[in-house]
């Protein structure tokens, strides 16, 4: 018989585990279905545009969440992006879309090269669009697309957990409070949600070098609607503040 390396034995555990977790998160997510059953909860109908907009950005799982209210389950989750900055910082590729800033920012903790963060975050997302395919996924082929960027158990743990808060939880939150922490998401990706998706920057002083040098910048740019007639599109004008010498 073929010999199975030791590492080959570990993978394989790692890989049973997160198989696991994912089935405990998709059966969690059914009890959740069954429990509100008999509760109020809004319709999930073609007559509900909320309920609508949210399966076509999120998937069908958003179904699991049964809020009372599909118009507060989206507009928690809808991402209000600061300005682009000279930095060209990886979240502020993902700072549109709430659900996928954070999840950059779980596989992207504790890896220094920018080009493999890139490559297995951009990879990631090519195979899992959205929430409801992540929910889905094999972690084998997870696996196989962030390998490189290492701690694939903790990794995989934490995709499964922001993934699921974000289907489920009927007013999206995330923080470092008990009731709105989410695994894997510690300071720094906490502090990354409150920057790109909740525009609150201007107002923070994070402890990450990088994050800190992003709203150092932010707070001398100044942010105003441009004047009428000048731009069909409405887009903003950003100009940088100059200071004194």
């Amino acid at each position: 018989d073929t010999l199975v390396q030791p590492a080959e034995k570990s993978m394989d555990a790692v890989l049973g585990k997160a198989r696991e977790l994912l089935l405990q998160s998709r059966n969690s997510m059914a009890e959740r279905i069954r429990r509100d059953n008999s509760a109020a909860h809004a319709p999930m109908n073609g007559s509900d545009s909320w309920f609508i907009r949210a399966v076509d950005i999120w998937g069908p799982r958003v179904a699991d969440a049964r809020p009372p209210s599909w118009e507060r389950y989206v507009a928690s989750r809808m991402a209000t992006p600061p300005p682009p900055s000279p930095y060209m910082l990886l979240q502020e590729v993902y700072a549109p879309d709430t659900w996928r800033l954070l999840i950059c920012c779980v596989l992207m903790s504790r890896v220094a090269s920018h080009d493999t963060k890139h490559r297995c975050i951009s990879g990631f997302f090519d195979r899992f669009s959205t929430p409801s395919a992540a929910i889905e996924a094999d972690p084998k082929d997870v696996l196989d697309i962030i390998a490189p960027l290492g701690l694939f158990d903790t990794r995989i743990r934490a995709v499964i957990a922001v993934t699921e808060r974000f289907l489920t939880m009927h007013e999206f939150n995330c923080g470092l409070e008990k009731e709105i922490k989410i695994y894997g998401v510690g300071e720094f990706g906490v502090d990354s949600y409150r920057i790109f998706c909740r525009n609150e920057g201007r107002e923070m002083s994070p402890a990450d070098r990088n994050l800190r040098a992003f709203t150092t910048w932010l707070r001398t740019v100044h942010v105003g609607e441009q004047p009428s007639g000048s731009d069909s599109s409405g887009s903003l004008n950003v100009t940088v503040k100059t200071e004194p010498a």
